[in-house]
């Protein structure tokens, strides 16, 4: 699984009245800084659309939860989340992204980034 990603909207039919395609990007990003460290879920598009969700979830090196955080938005482009992590070392620890995008006229998208610190 990749920390991140990016997708063109799929259209529900052909129909020649659907507007242009948004684009969506997700990604998770595991930050250290001298003695804090968090992940960081982010969920765009390149235009508002109806729904859009990012959960962030980190974990320890032997799979413990230590936190979980997020964020969604109607007619926006932007959905963010920060979760911390706790464990005071992190070698082996980890989190997870958790995307959606929902978009009238297009197929809703799901997606799961991950990355480890």
């Amino acid at each position: 699984m990749d920390s991140s990603g990016s997708s063109q909207a799929k259209p529900i039919s052909d129909d020649v009245g659907i507007k242009s395609a948004p684009t969506y990007t997700y990604q998770i990003i595991c930050y250290y800084y001298i003695y804090d460290s968090w992940a960081t879920a982010k969920s765009t598009a390149t235009e508002p659309i109806d729904y859009i969700y990012a959960r962030s979830k980190t974990y320890g090196s032997t799979g413990g939860l230590m936190d979980t955080a997020e964020d969604s938005a109607t007619n926006a482009s932007y959905a963010g989340a920060v979760a911390d992590n706790t464990s005071g070392n992190v070698t082996g620890d980890f989190a997870y992204g958790h995307h959606v995008f929902k978009f009238t006229g297009y197929v809703d998208m799901v997606r799961e980034t991950y990355d480890e610190w």
